[in-house]
């Protein structure tokens, strides 16, 4: 069942029925046989028996409410240092849940590759440091976490301290080979959780950074382009390689905001190593949902278009006797079901909300600013046209599944494609099993 906590976060709990009593650890480990990590349950209750309603049906305000501990199976012990103090206070804000103790893991306390990217972002602004993605992965519980962190801490030199750049992986240490920097821009969903396969993949001297949305940027402005956005981002990248010779990706929409950025980069007389283009597209117009992007991009537009998919009659009425959005938004956030709010979510366009990672997740308030934010990015993009040609020659990797045209990148260089083929859809792309043929490219061109 999905439910919401008290912090607004919502999560997936089991309910089960059984002779044993199993651990978390036990559960998960079956379920990831058949399921996504996203529809693994973060809480799992047993009960004697499920509560049923007079017509035999099952009575979900009777089941029980988790508690906010999740008994993984691990031997509770208490922090002992002050590093571990603050993980388990960042733990508890990441995942929503109480009495974390140092042997508890990560991704059996309901923890996925977004939230993984979220503890990175709050480690690295709170201890200071630069810290890589598979940290989290290498390290899942909290007491090998935090000594990785203090090897960090120690290792940590000329600290980025931008917050919507994540380093997805680091170059191993000690290396004869040169350590090279690759710059990957965010797709559609402005977040860099879909290259963290792609970063796992890369050789030992690549250190591959993700560039995330600027949401500060985003919530300013209404009349967003990619040339404002281009320009943003070749400041961050300056900030750690501040001279030429760069190797900048990008995948879908990000393949538009990574043009742009060597077209302004050429324009300066910047050397661009390699320019790569994952199943990315110039020039495509989002046909199931014009109406919408053409629509005001104010954030208040998005909270409106919700309020007015609400079949409740009666939270209808009280929401049309307030004046302001702020008060007819606060009657929804706060009165609106799980149902109700799900039965919404089923009435905007699929192409946005299957964007939106772990979007069943967030709650509505979160929700509406993740459409507000890819709103501003797909109608920036549609209106996109380039000004000039990049010179460097590019490569291009295309899904065999996809129907994204690639004919139309020609008129925008004055090189030839080099296209390369990669098994799966414009999703898969980037999944296991197929993101391997981009990272064997990747690293022999690096």
């Amino acid at each position: 069942m999905l439910d919401k906590g008290e912090e607004g976060n919502k999560y997936l709990c089991a309910y089960y029925v059984g002779e044993s009593e199993y651990s978390v650890r036990e559960l998960r480990k079956n379920l990831k046989k058949t399921l996504p990590d996203y529809m693994i349950p973060a809480f799992f209750i047993k009960l004697e028996s499920m509560p049923l309603t007079p017509n035999g049906k099952l009575d979900r305000k009777s089941l029980l409410e988790p508690e906010g501990k999740i008994n993984t199976g691990a031997e509770y012990e208490v922090a002992r240092n002050e590093v571990e103090e603050k993980l388990v206070g960042i733990w508890e804000d990441v995942l929503g849940v109480t009495n974390i103790g140092i042997n508890d893991n990560f991704f059996e306390l309901g923890g996925h590759s977004l939230k993984a990217i979220k503890l990175l972002s709050r480690i690295n602004k709170e201890f200071n440091i630069e810290s890589a993605i598979k940290n989290i992965f290498n390290n899942q519980t909290l007491k090998e976490l935090a000594v990785c962190i203090e090897k960090t801490k120690d290792d940590t030199v000329n600290k980025v301290r931008e917050d919507n750049i994540i380093l997805l992986k680091k170059a191993d240490d000690c290396l004869k080979e040169e350590e090279k920097n690759l710059f990957i821009i965010h797709d559609g969903s402005a977040d860099v959780g879909g290259y963290i396969d792609l970063s796992s993949k890369l050789k030992s001297n690549i250190k591959c950074w993700g560039i995330k949305v600027d949401k500060e940027m985003i919530y300013i402005h209404n009349n967003l382009t990619i040339e404002g956005i281009a320009e943003r981002y070749i400041n961050i990248i300056k900030n750690i390689q501040p001279n030429g010779g760069y190797n900048i990706a990008g995948w879908s929409l990000g393949g538009i905001i990574a043009f742009e950025m060597v077209l302004q980069l050429e324009k300066n007389n910047e050397q661009i190593k390699n320019f790569l283009l994952i199943d990315s597209y110039i020039n495509s117009k989002s046909t199931n949902y014009n109406k919408m992007l053409k629509e005001d991009l104010s954030l208040d537009k998005d909270k409106l278009n919700f309020i007015n998919f609400i079949d409740n009659k009666k939270i209808q009425e009280r929401i049309s006797a307030k004046s302001t959005i702020e008060e007819k938004w606060d009657i929804a956030i706060n009165d609106l079901s799980k149902e109700e709010i799900s039965k919404i979510i089923l009435k905007l366009p699929s192409e946005l909300v299957n964007i939106i990672p772990y979007f069943e997740e967030l709650e509505l308030d979160q929700l509406a600013i993740n459409i507000n934010i890819i709103r501003k990015l797909i109608s920036a993009s549609n209106a996109y046209k380039p000004r000039n040609k990049v010179k460097k020659q590019v490569v291009l990797y295309k899904a065999e599944e996809s129907k994204i045209s690639s004919r139309k990148w020609n008129n925008y260089f004055e090189n030839d494609l080099i296209i390369n083929k990669v098994p799966g859809n414009h999703y898969t792309i980037m999944k296991k099993g197929n993101v391997e043929y981009i990272a064997d490219s990747i690293n022999k061109l690096l």
